[in-house]
């Protein structure tokens, strides 16, 4: 993968995780990212990793 490509499934990640933390299902999401609904809950879940480590740095 190049290097945006990486970037951007990353933030894709992350902004699927906060959204099912807000509530809102996976139909939903996938629809915001442009994704298929049997690809959110990888992404949600990469993006709980990649929070909790951001988490870990910023404090």
């Amino acid at each position: 993968m190049s290097k945006k490509t990486d970037i951007r499934n990353r933030n894709a990640a992350i902004t699927a995780y906060r959204m099912r933390e807000k509530g809102f299902t996976y139909n939903h999401i996938a629809e915001h990212l442009g994704k298929k609904p049997h690809q959110i809950k990888s992404l949600i879940l990469l993006g709980e990793r990649l929070e909790s480590l951001n988490e870990g740095t910023t404090q």
